[in-house]
């Protein structure tokens, strides 16, 4: 065997052990989910995306009657789309396991902003099921309120990019 390609091998193969053997033993490690304190406009953003759509439900929702099949799938819909924003709420806010993307603690100008959307979506969620909605006039009137309540709520998140 030639000396030069035995030399450049064993140069090779020790370079490459070096290289495996220097890297740090954090690099394995997952990621922590932890975030000290995200950006109003990160906590916006997950925000965002349902500010249209619930608006579109409170419009969709005025003047109907439980008797009308459009308004019961409307409520329902509505109780979806809270479901839904919980759900990202719990997955973006509120501290996880690892692998999700835990936000961090929100800045003190919209903690209670944050407060009351969540609180917002789980009325509309408790308040337009669909076996309470379509019960009755008043029931149905509660599920409208409620969807307003969070109209109003994600409406102050526009400040913030939501």
């Amino acid at each position: 065997m030639n000396r030069s390609f035995v030399a450049a091998t064993f140069t090779a193969a020790s370079a490459l052990v070096l290289v495996g053997c220097s890297g740090s033993s954090t690099a394995d490690a997952p990621p922590s989910p932890t975030v000290s304190t995200a950006t109003t406009q990160q906590y916006a953003s997950v925000i965002a995306p349902f500010a249209l759509e619930v608006k579109a439900l409170s419009t969709d929702l005025k003047g109907c009657t439980p008797q009308e099949l459009a308004c019961k799938l409307t409520a329902l819909d509505a109780n979806f789309t809270a479901d839904q924003l919980l759900t990202q709420y719990r997955f973006n806010f509120e501290p996880t396991t690892a692998g999700k993307k835990y936000l961090g603690a929100p800045p003190a100008e919209i903690s209670p902003l944050v407060d009351e959307t969540k609180a917002a979506a789980e009325s509309v969620l408790a308040d337009c099921e669909s076996d309470k909605t379509s019960v009755s006039a008043m029931a149905f009137a509660t599920c409208t309120v409620s969807v307003d309540s969070l109209v109003s709520a994600l409406t102050r998140w526009q400040p913030y990019g939501g």
